[in-house]
């Protein structure tokens, strides 16, 4: 929503594009071998021609979408700045600031703009850029294959993406653990730093430290479990059907007489799909990072303002001032009215100093006096000693 409807589409566009013209450029290779083994004396200009004209495609593919990411993530990483920065300064000082230790706060938000200013941007370009690779890329090989090799291959794909299921159900888990524990190493963070003297001087230091020390190891322990545990059971079971995918695809194309260029290029971008699931486990478990990140600082926004300095309903000061009645003798009451039998004002009763013009008139409840419209306490003041 902070990025914008229309720069996710174009985003979205722009990375389907580019994988789309990719696969274009290993296209124009396969078909070009295809003719050669067809027509030796093919000419080799053409296809030189067609190669240079698709990578030329995939450079301005290749730029349109990195604008389109740094512009997208970028721009909402500013909003998402701008907004919790807003909601931090008219945060109530009773509700959030005495209840919110300055440190803690200094560290988490300080940690998760972080992780939104330096990783949103590679994070969500790599993953709609994988995804929409692997999507296109099993489209094609699909296509391009026979009916009952393309339908036999089902299974394959449903244990694959089961696999991937468990991955994912073991590392959100871990992830928001190892977050968890973070955020308890930050808190203690903030206690020392505020709290330093009173813990040196009551020996309170071997506590915190092995409060700290556990804390810690928690977090190097989920890190450890997912980055190099979960990833390596996932990649070896995934990495096992890939290669089963890529073996049966060479031999259902070599059975179903598919031309050599297009079954070279089947076979090697199911190679390429087990490189492309290591970068994509990675980027998946900073793009849990972001989201966590993302997470916390939602809870900033929606905190409370502060009230007004000046609401509507507040009282207003009226300046007074106290005239004795002796000093008022030069005024005179007197009711005027138009010709027709039409006050000039609502209430006709009206105060003026003697052969002077109307200064003040009765108000509409009858108990007290009011300045007409366009006089002031000066032009009572001739009247009145005590206002001179």
């Amino acid at each position: 929503r902070t990025a914008g409807w229309v720069n996710l589409f174009v985003l979205i566009c722009s990375v389907f594009l580019q994988s789309i013209v990719e696969m274009r450029e290993s296209l124009v290779l396969a078909v070009w071998i295809d003719a050669k083994v067809a027509y030796p004396d093919a000419s080799d200009g053409v296809f030189m021609t067609r190669l240079i004209v698709v990578v030329l495609c995939c450079c301005a593919a290749i730029c349109i979408c990195f604008l389109a990411v740094s512009t997208t993530t970028l721009g909402a990483a500013r909003s998402i700045h701008n907004q919790v920065m807003s909601c931090l300064l008219k945060a109530p000082v009773d509700r959030f600031f005495d209840k919110q230790p300055v440190g803690r706060l200094i560290n988490r938000m300080s940690f998760d703009m972080k992780q939104v200013d330096e990783t949103f941007v590679q994070t969500i370009f790599g993953m709609c850029s994988m995804l929409a690779t692997m999507l296109t890329t099993n489209l094609f090989i699909l296509w391009v294959m026979p009916r009952s090799v393309a339908f036999l291959s089902v299974p394959i794909y449903a244990m694959t993406f089961y696999f991937v299921y468990l991955y994912r159900g073991i590392a959100v888990p871990l992830v928001f653990h190892s977050k968890h524990s973070l955020s308890s190493v930050q808190d203690l963070q903030a206690v020392v730093i505020s709290q330093c003297i009173s813990i040196r001087s009551n020996g309170m230091m071997d506590s915190f430290m092995v409060r700290y020390n556990h804390y810690s190891q928690s977090v190097i322990r989920s890190q450890y479990l997912i980055y190099y545990v979960c990833r390596a059971w996932a990649q070896s079971r995934v990495f096992l059907c890939f290669g089963i995918l890529a073996a049966y695809f060479a031999l259902g194309g070599l059975y179903s007489g598919v031309s050599m260029g297009i079954l070279a290029t089947c076979v090697s971008f199911a190679f390429f799909q087990m490189s492309q699931f290591e970068g994509l486990c990675m980027i998946f478990t900073h793009l849990l990072n972001v989201l966590n990140a993302l997470q916390r600082l939602s809870r900033y926004v929606g905190l409370p303002e502060e009230a007004a300095e000046d609401m509507p309903n507040d009282f207003s000061v009226l300046k007074r001032a106290k005239i004795r009645r002796g000093e008022l003798v030069p005024l005179q009451m007197r009711a005027e009215a138009k010709s027709g039998g039409e006050t000039k004002d609502p209430s006709p009763l009206q105060v003026c100093i003697r052969g002077g013009k109307p200064i003040l008139r009765l108000s509409a409840d009858g108990k007290h006096l009011e300045f007409l419209e366009g006089c002031t306490p000066e032009d009572l003041a001739p009247a009145c000693k005590a206002l001179q």
